[in-house]
């Protein structure tokens, strides 16, 4: 077999270069605060405990790197984004990497237009683990989540355990959109396209959830036929 390269270019699933270009262009960041906003959105972040979650999240919303504890029970941070004109404000909801799921972890799931699965690629435990949180990402999320499959740490070339092939392969029979990056460097600006793609296709989600719930609610009134008066019978007789 063809051998790996030691440090093999991230890659992406399913996202094609006008879809870069699109979201690049709509998926603008105002500003981390509530502000005035049009749609509510909820993204879950999910994987086990140490694999960067918190940190790819600070990174994307403080655009910063910081050494993080790891998480206990949830947390959640926001930030409004303008797609297309429409101001998205976007809850992170971040969750501890455990197996115990918390009941406002499942009502968030409930929720949930998006979700962030993240792995170590230098720790093919946290990848074998993979299936265990797409198990439950599906049990409690609605059926149509999309979902964004992150392989994290590429930064610690030396310590990879976990190829950039089999995580494409892996998203690729899942369904998942699929992105290496660093939390810690972030020198392709992996990270903001990632999330960015995710809260894009989240909003088409929730704008489509949205329309069918209106359409369900809006009342169906009866057809009407519009009747003819009844004509008069002549019996024979004639109008005098």
């Amino acid at each position: 077999p063809k051998p790996q390269t030691p440090n093999p270019k991230p890659r992406t699933l399913k996202i094609s270069e006008s879809f870069r270009l699109c979201i690049k262009s709509e998926a603008k960041i105002i500003t981390k605060g509530m502000g005035d906003t049009d749609v509510n959105l909820n993204i879950m972040m999910v994987g086990d405990s140490s694999v960067g979650k918190t940190s790819l999240l600070m990174r994307f919303i403080d655009e910063k790197f910081e050494e993080t504890s790891p998480t206990v029970g949830i947390d959640y941070m926001r930030k409004t984004i303008d797609i297309g004109g429409i101001k998205v404000l976007t809850r992170f909801w971040d969750s501890a990497g455990t197996e115990k799921f918390s009941s406002m972890a499942e009502n968030t799931f409930k929720n949930t237009a998006g979700v962030v699965l993240v792995y170590d690629v230098t720790c093919r435990e946290s990848f074998k683990q993979l299936r265990f949180w797409l198990y439950k990402i599906r049990e409690k999320s609605r059926q149509n989540v999309k979902i964004m499959l992150i392989g994290n740490k590429i930064d610690l070339i030396e310590k990879r355990e976990v190829s950039s092939e089999e995580g494409s392969k892996y998203a690729s029979e899942n369904e998942l959109f699929f992105m290496e990056c660093s939390a810690k460097s972030d020198e392709e600006g992996n990270v903001p396209e990632a999330f960015n793609v995710l809260v894009q296709e989240s909003y088409k989600v929730q704008k489509d959830v949205h329309t069918q719930r209106m359409s369900i609610a809006k009342p169906i009134l009866p057809a009407r036929t519009l009747s003819h008066a009844p004509s008069h019978e002549s019996n024979g007789k004639k109008c005098c």
